[in-house]
């Protein structure tokens, strides 16, 4: 049986997606972990979401256009999507294709990422 390229938790309203590979580059695991990521963006039409990278540590371009498919999914519904736990080498894959800030809100952590839904949310009182 072959293992699954996502580990998806939900949390009250927030989704987190994790990655079961820290190789993202390898050819078969790109297109399995892309594959499941629009897979996930069509079928469960998360909220919010939080895609957790901490345990990656290369990445293709293959999981890289995934991710801006399932931003454009989760936009065309109000859905929102940030990005959190980028090592220092896919970090500057981000900010070489100018992905960091202008495309995707990322943050050094999912407790990080959490907080900034959470500053967002109607009622809440922004420090």
């Amino acid at each position: 049986m072959q293992e699954s390229p996502l580990v998806v938790e939900h949390c009250n309203d927030l989704t987190i997606v994790r990655f079961a590979f820290e190789n993202l580059a390898d050819g078969n695991r790109a297109r399995a972990t892309a594959e499941a990521l629009l897979s996930f963006g069509t079928i469960v039409r998360p909220e919010k979401t939080i895609v957790d990278f901490s345990n990656v540590n290369m990445i293709s371009p293959k999981v890289i256009n995934a991710l801006l498919e399932l931003r454009k999914q989760m936009t065309s519904f109000g859905g929102q999507v940030k990005i959190a736990g980028l090592s220092t080498g896919v970090r500057e894959v981000f900010q070489i294709l100018h992905l960091d800030g202008s495309v995707f809100e990322i943050h050094n952590s999912t407790t990080g990422a959490e907080r900034a839904f959470r500053k967002n949310e109607p009622g809440v009182r922004k420090a």
